[in-house]
Formats: structure tokens, sequence, C-alpha cells
């Protein structure tokens, strides 16, 4: 690898990605994560996804909560509902607005232990992903959010099986929604 021209690279390209990552939180205006209520966030992190395991042979393995994640248990899913209520009543933003219209599957690697990883990530940005993750498919016309445990974000497009799964998904759900993918 030629080591100065990708420390050139990456400090050019890292504030642009940095920038664009902030400007897509803020246009979620009072549903970005960074202006919810400090309850709200919580009970996004704590909100239980559709899958949480492994998906192998077509089938998904569930694991429990992962240690990654904030705490040992899910919300409950009365809970949950209480969530997507004060959600769904806060004013939404153009993009929150066209996001209710469409079908979204989130897959989310949740395995921090590799080169990097656990030293670039703290607990508050973990947190702050997952809720991330989690209010895209709570919002969603048909959303759904895989979290993958024992699987880092650098691994996550090696998963083609569950790939293939998700955009079937998204297929079937988009005729549903008659929205066009």
């Amino acid at each position: 690898m030629n080591q100065p021209r990708f420390y050139k690279n990456t400090k050019l390209e890292f504030p642009l990605m940095l920038d664009l990552s902030s400007s897509a939180s803020q246009a979620w205006g009072d549903l970005a994560i960074n202006k919810l209520e400090p309850h709200l966030l919580s009970s996004l992190i704590r909100a239980q996804p559709n899958q949480n395991g492994d998906f192998e042979n077509g089938e998904w393995q569930h694991l429990p909560r992962s240690s990654v994640e904030h705490g040992t248990e899910w919300d409950t899913p009365e809970g949950t509902a209480e969530l997507v209520n004060a959600l769904q009543s806060k004013p939404k933003s153009e993009i929150a607005r066209c996001w209710q219209r469409l079908a979204v599957r989130v897959m989310s690697g949740r395995d921090y232990n590799y080169a990097g990883g656990d030293s670039f990530y703290d607990n508050e940005m973990k947190d702050k992903a997952a809720a991330e993750g989690q209010l895209h498919a709570l919002l969603a016309g048909d959303g759904a959010r895989y979290v993958f445990p024992k699987v880092g974000h650098d691994k996550m497009f090696l998963r083609f099986d569950a790939i293939v799964l998700s955009t079937i998904e998204i297929d079937d759900a988009a005729h549903r929604l008659e929205f066009t993918v």
C-alpha cells in the first residue's frame, strides 16, 4: 500500500465525509439524532430490531442482545409503540416525509473488534449509530433493521444472502407502497 498517498487522500476525504454526514443528519430537522430529547434517543437505542443475529443458509440464527449494544434488555413492544407515536408527532422535514413513503432495510454490523474499530468508535458513537439505524427503520413506510452482532461494519458487504433477502423485501414492500424503487 502506498501509505503517504493513503494518508493524504484520507486527510482530504475524512472532513468531506463528516460534513456530508452532518448535512444528512441535519436534513432530518427535529428528528435528527443530535436534536432528539435524551429519553427519545435512549428509547431508540433500546428499541428491538427486527432481527438480531446472523443470516446463514437462508435462516436467521438469533443471538441475545450484543454487548456492544446499550444495556442488556430490549425495550418492550409497548415502549417502542410509544416511541413511534412520539416520533410521529414531531414536525417532519422534507426528507422525513419522503422517507415515510419508502421501503427501507437497515443492516447494522455491530462487532467493533477489528483493527481500529474499538479505538475509533466509542460507546456514544455506537449508541448513536444504533439509534439512527432504528430511527430510519421506524419512520419508513415499510422498514426493518437487521443487526449482526458478530459482524464488523467492514464485513457487512460480504453478507450476500442477507443483502439479497433485503432487496427482495424492499421490492415486495415497494409494490405494496406503490412506490417505484
